[in-house]
């Protein structure tokens, strides 16, 4: 078992993501993001940043640790119809299922300071 992973399965993110979606489309305003642009969100929880940056026409991959996270994010991105992102389980200290220099856009919102080793 991740220890990570236990831990933030243990509560309900999403209540506490939904606080901050005003701040989290404020920052993708802030991006630059623009339609077609490869975008990978890293530790994307529940899709706070992910879910604006598709909706602006990027497209997104959203990787999270907590199983409860992604599927909320996928069902947010089911219940808007985006074909443009994929939401998965993974872990943002081993990427090495991706290829190098597939991505325009690399960020994470909240994640990397709750990483193991936050480089």
């Amino acid at each position: 078992m991740n220890p990570n992973r236990d831990l933030w399965e243990k509560g309900d993110f999403t209540r506490l993501a939904a606080t901050m979606r005003a701040g989290s489309d404020a920052v993708v305003r802030e991006l630059g993001v623009t339609p077609g642009m490869r975008v990978l969100d890293l530790a994307c929880g529940d899709g706070a940043t992910a879910l604006p940056m598709a909706r602006l026409g990027a497209e997104v991959l959203g990787v999270d640790l907590a199983r409860n996270l992604v599927a909320a994010a996928q069902a947010r991105v089911r219940s808007e119809g985006l074909t443009n992102i994929r939401i998965v389980e993974g872990d943002a200290m081993d990427l090495s299922d991706l290829p190098d220099d597939s991505f325009d856009l690399v960020l994470s919102m909240f994640g990397a300071m709750f990483a193991p080793r936050p480089l």
